[in-house]
């Protein structure tokens, strides 16, 4: 089993490797993409996606921000704030088991 080391290139020679790479004509393109994945120990297919441009390097010490989808209405977030209310606002647990009661009766008429 071998060891491969996985290092980072900097930014200025990937910039750079992305620029010959581009230029390549297929046969040149296959000895680029093996010089990187030798230096670097990366996939090739993830060697590949950097060397085209499709994959960025993120600045690891920023989290990464997405937006969070809602997962309540407008209308749903009222009712639970009413139900919440309703309850005293106990543990969730407690909550739950009383909507899953009420559920059930609901459901069986």
């Amino acid at each position: 089993m071998t060891f491969v080391n996985h290092c980072k290139p900097s930014q200025p020679f990937l910039t750079k490797l992305q620029e010959r790479y581009a230029k390549a004509n297929k046969k040149e393109r296959g000895h680029i993409l093996n010089e990187f994945v030798a230096t670097t120990g990366y996939h090739r297919k993830h060697a590949i996606a950097l060397l085209r441009g499709k994959r960025h390097y993120r600045d690891r010490s920023k989290p990464i921000k997405r937006l969070r989808a809602r997962y309540y209405t407008s209308e749903d977030k009222r009712w639970v704030l009413w139900l919440a209310e309703l309850f005293d606002f106990i543990l969730y647990s407690r909550v739950h088991q009383i909507l899953l009661h009420l559920d059930n009766r609901i459901a069986s008429g």
